[in-house]
């Protein structure tokens, strides 16, 4: 999608408390930056009146990956916005967490709510795969 397209999820993004700056990167998405987060946003367009949004973040990497599965089984019983993946490479894994929601429509107030509660989620799970008993 092209950036006047997107200008409503930019500045809903750049509202989001905490978030640090927000950059277009080359193929469109929303670089960002939420505490100890990175993430990305990208955006598409299904069908006319179908836009939806995926929000990516780096929870961790470079984790246990034995002692981490578990717990992460556990924090994705808990996530009310998105999902958690891990990827693993050999003993050790790296953890994201997407969400994809449809976002045209929202009030740009509605969108900032919906992302400002999807990375607090996100930190929080954060904080509970990187400060468990494993680490």
């Amino acid at each position: 999608m092209s950036p006047a397209e997107t200008g409503d999820l930019a500045a809903a993004l750049a509202a989001v408390p905490g978030i640090g700056a927000v950059a277009r990167e080359e193929d469109g998405a929303l670089a960002f930056r939420f505490g100890p987060l990175t993430g990305a946003v990208h955006a598409v367009t299904l069908a006319p009146g179908l836009d939806l949004a995926t929000v990516s973040c780096v929870l961790a990497w470079d984790l246990p990956a034995g002692p981490v599965r578990a717990r992460a089984e556990q924090i994705q019983q808990q996530i009310m916005f998105g999902t958690l993946r891990l990827v693993e490479r050999g003993t050790d894994c790296d953890v994201l967490l997407a969400y994809t929601f449809p976002w045209s429509g929202l009030t740009p107030d509605a969108l900032t709510v919906l992302l400002t509660l999807m990375l607090g989620g996100a930190g929080d799970a954060r904080t509970a795969l990187t400060d468990g008993p494993d680490r």
